[in-house]
């Protein structure tokens, strides 16, 4: 089916899923033109898209249906963190504020790659922490991604071309699709959240040791799984493909960013309904 084809069927859907909302098909279509979908997530996405762009467009009964489905029952679906009632009130505020109001309100954001409720959500998990933690929450801390990438000792070859750096993204983004859920989520809630062990230590319920030793668990293994592709696909000995590792550093916190944030369904983390 042509693209006009799925918008038009993802439009009638989303407007059987919320009746009493008003869209205009117009700006449906751009806004999925805008966020250039693949036809998969528009297929699997259009009552959640549809909502969203119609909170977007200021309709008072998108926005009302949001907050009764979505705003609404935050606090209850964030059993990791424990918050009072005045807190639960201020989390309701702040994230009706920050997703629907303004310029610019967060909403925005939302690219239907997975379902609505999980990326309230993962936006409410983090509002959460801080109201929890307050300025113990320190946002870009290195220790995590210090501990998941230092390699160890080994010759150093000069094997830092273009070609190599999009080998190692390759093998990067192949060897973050092997890891648990909780991984991905764990490596989600520090690089796109920016959590350090500590905030972690609170989402997950155990103490900031645990932590520290599943970062080194999934340091042993993305590394591995990364040495291990290079010497394949390069033909590079160990020590040849450690040192690539070693010199691509720098490349390594964007890289992860992007393919957990805009790679393929298999290297993102399932939102914590993301």
């Amino acid at each position: 089916m042509e693209l006009s084809g799925l918008v038009e069927n993802a439009f009638a859907a989303g407007r059987a899923a919320w009746p009493g909302v008003r869209l205009d098909k117009a700006a449906f279509a751009e806004r999925v033109a805008a966020l250039a979908l693949e036809p998969e997530n528009l297929i699997a996405r259009a009552s959640d898209l549809y909502l969203a762009t119609a909170c977007l467009a200021r309709d008072k009964g998108a926005v009302l249906a949001f907050e009764q489905s979505f705003l609404a029952p935050v606090p209850r679906l964030l059993t990791r963190v424990a918050l009072s009632a005045h807190e639960e009130d201020e989390l309701r505020q702040q994230l009706r504020i920050r997703l629907l109001v303004g310029p610019s309100p967060r909403l925005a954001e939302y690219r239907a790659t997975g379902p609505l409720g999980g990326w309230v959500r993962v936006c409410a998990l983090r509002l959460a922490l801080d109201l929890k933690l307050g300025s113990n929450v320190r946002r870009g801390d290195s220790d995590a991604l210090d501990a998941l990438m230092v390699a160890g000792p080994g010759n150093e070859v000069l094997i830092d071309t273009e070609d190599h750096r999009a080998a190692f993204q390759a093998a990067l983004r192949n060897a973050l699709t092997t890891l648990t859920a909780r991984e991905k989520t764990l490596l989600r809630l520090h690089f796109l959240d920016g959590m350090n062990i500590d905030a972690l230590g609170v989402v997950f319920r155990v103490h900031r040791a645990t932590v520290a030793r599943w970062l080194v668990a999934i340091r042993t293994q993305v590394l591995d799984h990364v040495r291990q592709t290079l010497s394949f696909d390069l033909g590079a000995s160990p020590s040849e493909a450690q040192s690539l590792v070693r010199l691509l550093r720098s490349d390594v916190q964007l890289s992860i960013r992007r393919i957990l944030e805009d790679g393929d369904p298999a290297t993102r983390a399932p939102k914590t309904t993301e």
